[in-house]
């Protein structure tokens, strides 16, 4: 990850004005207890570079990150072993349930380590719905995401039948919640 490209991405980064940089994905080879200690010390590092660039460094969980591997869950690993002031997490919420947990638990278990919160539904069935159309108590999870340090919502379905259907449902039912 780090490396002239990673330079290169910071620098485009900064020519388009964005106050984030995202990692979205962990090569599976690095899935081992080893590989997610060595992924921590390199968000780290990533973070350190970006903050220099007045950038904040992220990572965007799926539902890997929640088997546990030797005993120990992998989101919390990368948690526990990343600097809050280098690292934040984009939470993403379907993913989140879709693995197991709890969003609501892990902003009480690390607030203010979720600034971005990535929002799409899930049905009884634990497919991708529209936001509104699944079992995630959404005025909640939203709530209580803001008070403990959510900035910024993301909606997102990731293969709509109706993309433009998609977005509008999503946000004509967020708007209902006056959150």
């Amino acid at each position: 990850m780090l490396g002239p490209a990673w330079d290169k991405t910071i620098e485009d980064a900064q020519t388009l004005g964005q106050k984030y940089l995202i990692c979205p994905w962990i090569d599976e080879k690095l899935r081992t207890l080893d590989g997610y200690k060595q992924t921590a010390e390199l968000f780290n590092k990533a973070g350190e570079q970006t903050k220099k660039a007045g950038i904040q460094f992220g990572f965007h969980n799926h539902d890997y990150e929640f088997t546990p591997v030797d005993g120990q869950v992998p989101l919390d690993l990368l948690i526990t072993q990343t600097d809050p002031k280098l690292v934040a997490f984009e939470m993403d919420v379907f993913w989140i349930r879709h693995g197991g947990q709890d969003p609501i638990a892990f902003f009480k278990k690390y607030p203010g380590r979720f600034p971005l919160l990535h929002i799409k539904d899930m049905d009884a069935s634990r497919n991708m719905v529209d936001v509104g159309k699944g079992t995630i108590p959404w005025k909640t999870v939203i709530e209580k995401g803001k008070a403990q340090g959510v900035k910024h919502i993301f909606v997102e379905h990731d293969q709509p039948a109706d993309p433009l259907a998609s977005i509008r449902n999503s946000y004509r039912y967020l708007a209902t919640l006056n959150v």
